[in-house]
């Protein structure tokens, strides 16, 4: 069996969970440390409770 992945959007299109929330969710899960640090260096979220970051995503 082959997959040929061809253009952007096309892991969105089929439903994988390929967004930035869904590898964020995995992070906190296996990484918590990582995370915290990973968006404390590039100001994402900035002081943000966990409900304000869920708004905050694209569905």
């Amino acid at each position: 069996m082959k997959l040929f992945i061809i253009g952007n959007g096309f892991d969105i299109g089929h439903g994988l969970p390929t967004g930035y929330w869904d590898f964020r969710t995995f992070l906190d899960l296996v990484r918590p440390e990582f995370l915290k640090s990973f968006e404390e260096h590039y100001v994402i979220y900035p002081g943000m409770s966990d409900e304000g970051k869920k708004k905050t995503r694209k569905s």
